[in-house]
């Protein structure tokens, strides 16, 4: 297998040497094509670190020989999605300076070539980063329990965190736990960079590829999943009323590292397991999408860093009423239930609205259901 893999690339480089460009491409999207359909066959679990390698070292020469091929604009837009495709499909376990090279140089390529679609100076949210609490306090549904607060201090608190943990690892808020990040509106900076759309497009070019999702809600019989360019998901979902969609659970930084930048992994995810990296994923959409309730095998700590967004908890021990049958059952997604908050006895659940800064801890041992609701003046009951 590996000889063969050497064999391949050999050709390939044979035929660029030649100057046959139209074999290299060939040969190149040959091989490419062979390696996804491998990624694509397996649980993205069972795939080895060496089929994974192989298909970004594919990837990279399928870019090169793209580009080495034709300059025009779609060829570089295809070249680009292919480097990208690397990243998100494949993680790009090797090469990735190398990928990152390629992507820049195709970039300058490509802005020789686009006009702006994109005005400047759109924001996310009109709101104001002089917070009010008046709305901290607001329950959904009138004899619901609130999810406990804590002052600020409680975020780097972790002798009391870790009490808490082993005893009785309840969710909590902390109110501004975030709120001198970069990223984040708070009542101490006029801008949020995360509110500006400028800001993401000088970070993310708006034809790199992001993986998005469509529809409100993912238990929706119409939801699916999509690739696209950042410039469409901007466009025709975040400033469009056409489509819902959103970029979910995502690893961005993986993708645009220069945006970790811009955040501050919280002290308390390190409490339980110091040793291990904590797994960061990024969360992008318009109001009122929808995350029915649903489980995840490891605690959460969630960051709101523009906009709000309702929780409504309910403890495992509980979750029969989450899957009684006269009020709905997935039985796909065995994490997932379809059953909506107000079906669930108010003294059965907890909620609560975070917004810019704030922070949401919620154990492993609680299913929660979330809705972004943008803003306040936008909410919806």
């Amino acid at each position: 297998m590996v000889v063969s893999f050497i064999m391949i690339i050999e050709r390939i480089h044979k035929h660029i040497m030649d100057g046959d460009l139209n074999a290299a491409d060939q040969a190149s999207a040959m091989y490419w094509t062979h390696c996804k359909d491998l990624l694509q066959t397996l649980p993205y679990h069972q795939v080895s670190t060496f089929d994974r390698a192989k298909y970004t070292v594919a990837a990279c020469i399928r870019a090169h020989t793209l580009i080495a091929r034709d300059l025009d604009i779609d060829t570089l837009k295809e070249a680009l999605k292919v480097l990208d495709l690397c990243i998100i499909v494949a993680g790009a376990p090797v090469l990735r300076n190398l990928i990152d090279d390629l992507i820049n140089h195709i970039l300058v390529l490509i802005d020789a070539h686009m006009e702006k679609a994109i005005q400047p100076g759109l924001r996310l949210t009109d709101e104001t980063c002089k917070k009010t609490r008046q709305w901290q306090h607001q329950r959904i549904h009138t004899h619901a329990r609130l999810i406990p607060e804590h002052p600020e201090s409680f975020a780097t608190d972790l002798d009391w965190f870790m009490t808490h943990q082993a005893h009785e690892n309840t969710p909590f808020i902390i109110r501004d736990a975030a709120s001198d990040w970069p990223a984040s509106l708070s009542n101490n900076q006029d801008q949020s960079l995360w509110n500006s759309v400028d800001y993401w497009l000088s970070h993310i070019h708006p034809y790199r590829t992001v993986p998005i999702e469509i529809g409100k809600m993912y238990t929706d019989d119409s939801w699916t999943q999509s690739l696209t360019s950042f410039q469409s998901f901007l466009l025709d979902h975040l400033f469009s009323d056409t489509e819902t969609a959103y970029l979910a659970q995502y690893d961005l930084f993986r993708q645009f590292p220069a945006l970790k930048k811009d955040f501050y992994v919280p002290d308390l995810c390190f409490v339980k397991d110091s040793a291990n990296p904590p797994i960061e994923n990024v969360w992008i959409g318009p109001q009122n999408t929808i995350s029915p309730f649903h489980q995840v095998p490891y605690d959460n700590t969630f960051i709101q860093v523009i906009g709000y967004k309702y929780f409504c908890l309910v403890e495992e021990k509980n979750k029969h009423i989450l899957f009684k049958d006269d009020l709905g059952l997935d039985t796909i997604m065995v994490n997932t239930s379809i059953v909506h908050p107000n079906d669930v006895p108010d003294e059965l659940k907890m909620e609560g609205i975070v917004g810019p800064g704030d922070c949401l801890y919620i154990p492993v041992s609680h299913f929660t259901h979330l809705r972004y609701i943008h803003s306040l003046e936008k909410q919806t009951h």
